[in-house]
């Protein structure tokens, strides 16, 4: 697939305004989300499109590096898009890469500078554009030089049926409660400590076993922010799962877990027949407001399990998932079993 630049990826003109921005994302996102049939590499880029476009600062300076490339290869900027695609008539010569099976990784990976540990991993086909700092990238290497060793040794691995099942699972809450952390630590054992707003909706798979079945966990990540509201809404049917997060040093993100139960099942989400946890991160900090025993009281009212969280140091992130996806899993088999009973 061509990459675009981002004014084509989202069909628009150099000029549009930050509501036009808006609306052609919404449309975009939508249009190319995985869950609505659409492809996972052009969803990115127009995520990323959105995060450069809707930011005066970092759309300035990509404009500023369209016209850079413009006028270095003869072309006129032009009034939709910028024209960054590949020019015609120029030919990239293309090196071949080693074998990943051939390249040794360093006894001391430590001494690599950045710039060396992203070639590194580019050399071993392993993905590293969401590492933030330089240890994400070490903890990228040491994750593959870990899997390398089990694949030469024989590992055992636990008795797995053919049967597979591929669940839901949605993550709601306020901005800046630490959703998108809770995931990050669970799926990468990793956390980042700087603030990145989740921009419309965020989507990711894990593959595991659960109960001896191979299960494709689907994440879908939702913003919090009130200006996603449109795009929230088309991703709530046909979920299992859900993670309700607030913040334990916040009373008011406690309270607004009723506004997000009722942006869910009005959106169709019937909360009778999905799983439910809630987390209350962040309790590494200091200055708790909501109890254990408040949260816990909450959930169990309706029927949820309650979780003490934290992203940052990983306490009750494991125990929480897991007991998500096994609750989900059981009632998918129960259901199968069920309908495989009727039939007969």
């Amino acid at each position: 697939m061509e990459k675009l630049n981002y004014y084509d990826s989202m069909n628009l003109a150099r000029t549009a305004t930050q509501e036009q921005i808006k609306k052609a994302y919404r449309k975009a996102a939508l249009l190319h989300h995985p869950d609505k049939g659409g492809d996972e590499n052009m969803f990115k880029q127009i995520s990323k499109a959105f995060e450069i476009l809707s930011d005066t600062k970092k759309r300035s300076a990509y404009d500023s590096q369209l016209e850079s490339i413009n006028s270095q290869d003869g072309l006129n900027p032009s009034s939709h898009g910028g024209g960054d695609k590949t020019p015609k008539g120029k030919v990239h010569k293309t090196k071949t890469m080693p074998s990943a099976s051939n390249i040794e990784i360093p006894s001391n990976p430590e001494s690599l500078s950045v710039k060396e540990l992203k070639n590194l991993l580019t050399s071993l086909g392993v993905r590293h554009d969401d590492c933030v700092e330089k240890s994400d990238l070490l903890q990228r290497l040491r994750e593959k030089k870990n899997s390398a060793r089990r694949n030469t040794t024989g590992a055992k691995t636990t008795s797995v049926s053919n049967e597979h099942i591929a669940i839901k699972i949605l993550s709601v809450g306020d901005p800046e409660c630490g959703k998108s952390c809770i995931i990050k630590r669970y799926c990468e054992g990793r956390f980042v400590n700087r603030y990145i707003s989740t921009i419309g909706v965020d989507y990711g798979v894990k593959k595991m076993n659960i109960q001896g079945i191979k299960v494709a966990v689907n994440f879908f990540d939702l913003s919090g922010q009130r200006d996603y509201e449109e795009i929230r809404k088309e991703f709530f049917k046909d979920s299992q799962g859900v993670i309700l997060t607030f913040e334990v040093n916040d009373k008011t993100t406690f309270a607004n877990l009723q506004r997000w139960e009722r942006e869910a099942r009005n959106n169709g989400l019937n909360f009778s027949e999905v799983d439910v946890i809630i987390c209350g991160n962040k309790v590494d900090l200091n200055g708790r407001e909501v109890t254990a025993a408040e949260g816990n009281k909450w959930a169990t009212s309706k029927g949820y399990k309650y979780f003490d969280t934290s992203a940052n140091t990983g306490l009750g992130v494991t125990e929480a998932m897991e007991s998500l996806f096994n609750s989900v899993v059981t009632r998918a088999l129960a259901i199968k079993k069920n309908l495989t009973a009727n039939l007969i």
